[in-house]
């Protein structure tokens, strides 16, 4: 997280502003997730380059770290497969 700017409350700093997702936008996320196993995304898991890069949570050396990410991904997925089904934009917060 990046530090604190004046007027930023610790609960907010370090975050960018809110972004609106588009319907189209949510759609396409949603098809891409059909398409693409998460077999297929963990090919690319490097737990060293997460640690490096600060990624949160920082437990990418944990032996768990991709069951992690797998049971996240799923739930990434309904989100995202539910707002496409029901026409719904999604609102993208973080840092």
């Amino acid at each position: 997280m990046r530090n604190s700017r004046e007027g930023e409350s610790e609960a907010t700093a370090g975050y960018d502003s809110p972004r609106l997702l588009s319907v189209e936008d949510v759609r396409s996320a949603a098809r891409f997730f059909d398409e693409t196993p998460f077999a297929v995304l963990a090919r690319h898991f490097v737990p060293a380059e997460l640690t490096e890069a600060n990624i949160q949570p920082p437990v990418w050396s944990q032996e768990w770290a991709l069951e992690y990410l797998a049971q996240n991904h799923t739930k990434l997925v309904e989100l995202f497969r539910a707002a496409a089904d029901d026409n719904e934009p999604i609102l993208v917060w973080g840092d």
